[in-house]
């Protein structure tokens, strides 16, 4: 449960190829590996910092930055995911963030652009 095992199957059916996944505010470390994919982090760095000074391709440092990438994807047609906590999803829902709820347990919330 506390790996969010349960959300692995709605968030695979929506992933292609080129599909970015960001994690919002937080890293979900055993959901990650059991995606098999990497993630991109925003607003977050914790014991992520030497690596992302290397490869700050790797990250989106603030909400404002994220928004703005999150929103000219959806307006593009480009599909994203996102792995959010309750409260930082219901700061984007207020400020009309695009979005929409694939999935979620009491942990996390995963949602889509588009």
């Amino acid at each position: 449960l506390r790996a969010g095992t349960a959300l692995i199957p709605a968030i695979k059916a929506e992933l292609k190829p080129d599909t970015r996944i960001y994690s919002i505010g937080t890293y979900e470390q055993a959901l990650t590996w059991y995606l098999e994919r990497s993630v991109i982090l925003v607003a977050y760095r914790d014991e992520f910092g030497f690596g992302l000074d290397q490869q700050p391709e790797l990250a989106i440092a603030d909400m404002p930055a994220f928004v703005g990438q999150w929103t000219r994807d959806a307006a593009a047609g480009v599909r994203d995911l996102g792995i959010v906590r309750a409260d930082i999803y219901n700061q984007l829902k207020q400020q009309g963030v695009p979005m929409r709820v694939v999935a979620q347990d009491k942990r996390r919330i995963v949602i889509a652009n588009i």
